[in-house]
């Protein structure tokens, strides 16, 4: 991502697989790509990209047979904008020239750049909701098609069918579920009317959905996969593997259904400081963290991070129980900013 146009390269980069497709005007045809905690493999799996494509063979066509083709402005800036172009992130490298940039870089970056310009809020951090947030599940490998409806969804209340085919969302051609995530992405956060085109049968449709305030607010678990979640805070500043089941009952530990090994404690770079705060709260590497505020349902590592970032605030006091020398101690850990 070192020289790629973010202008023209807009997706999901916090994933590990995705593809564009772009016209000789400039536009940003389409995009494919995606995963929910589940799988991260569900929406992009092979016969998925064959439909896809054959999708856009088929759009295309119908393109080239219309006789007056309306004049069509990039729908983005004729300014090219890598990722050295925003400030916060050429702050952070100093200078150095890095011939790979990850994907996944590239949120934490624009975050950062938002908070310098006062432009970040909360609900920021749920970036490309899926689908399913406002109440539709479509076909993993027709992408188009719609599967599913919530009862009482927004796409319920709507009016929405399972086999309705999705065609636009805003005026804009939607070929993919990452077409239809990006288009959440830049639907505002705030209570809104979301406008969406479906043919139903041989019939078009036109659906206004209307979306709640917080809609695109996920669970910590839903959320977990993100490597966005990283750049969160408050953040614990330590972390580890969870214990098998086989480790757990060599350590008299099966009663606990989290339990965590401390591997590692933030002491070194920007973020020490976070390191030096669990270290003053009484925690070592070697520790096994039982539950946080009583809680003990963690899933997996990442659940246990993503719910410290999105439930818990700085200036907080977390407890700790944790396993050492073959019992059960408590501390208390104040959330500090980092």
């Amino acid at each position: 991502m070192s020289t790629v146009d973010l202008n023209k390269f807009q997706f999901d980069y916090d994933l590990t697989f995705a593809m564009t497709v772009h016209s000789p005007d400039g536009n940003l045809v389409s995009r494919f790509g995606g995963r929910d905690k589940s799988s991260a493999n569900l929406w992009q799996q092979p016969r998925a990209i064959a439909a896809w494509l054959r999708e856009l063979r088929d759009n295309h066509r119908i393109h080239k047979k219309t006789e007056s083709r309306p004049k069509k402005k990039p729908d983005i800036p004729n300014t090219r904008t890598t990722i050295f172009d925003v400030p916060a992130f050429a702050k952070g490298v100093r200078g150095k020239k890095l011939e790979c940039v990850h994907c996944h870089s590239i949120f934490p970056a624009l975050r950062r750049e938002a908070i310098a310009k006062k432009t970040w809020t909360p609900e920021k951090k749920f970036v490309y909701p899926a689908p399913r947030q406002i109440g539709i599940e479509m076909d993993p490998i027709h992408q188009t098609t719609l599967m599913s409806v919530t009862p009482k969804s927004s796409a319920h209340v709507a009016g929405l069918r399972p086999g309705d085919k999705l065609l636009s969302i805003e005026n804009k051609r939607v070929f993919s579920i990452a077409d239809f995530q990006h288009a959440l992405h830049k639907t505002k956060e705030a209570r809104t009317t979301l406008t969406t085109h479906w043919s139903r049968g041989d019939s078009l449709k036109t659906f206004k959905l209307k979306l709640k305030d917080g809609w695109k607010r996920i669970s910590p678990f839903e959320y977990s996969w993100r490597p966005m979640k990283w750049e969160l805070s408050p953040a614990p500043g330590f972390g580890g593997q969870i214990l098998s089941q086989e480790t757990k009952k060599e350590l008299g530990l099966e009663e606990y259904p989290f339990a965590m090994r401390v591997d590692y404690i933030v002491d070194w770079g920007p973020r020490k400081s976070l390191g030096a705060n669990v270290k003053k709260a009484g925690l070592r590497k070697g520790d096994i963290v039982l539950s946080i505020n009583s809680k003990s349902d963690f899933r997996d590592a990442d659940h246990f991070h993503a719910w410290i970032r999105l439930r818990c605030q700085v200036g907080q006091t977390i407890r700790i129980k944790f396993w050492r020398n073959g019992k059960p101690q408590r501390i208390e850990l104040p959330l500090i900013p980092g």
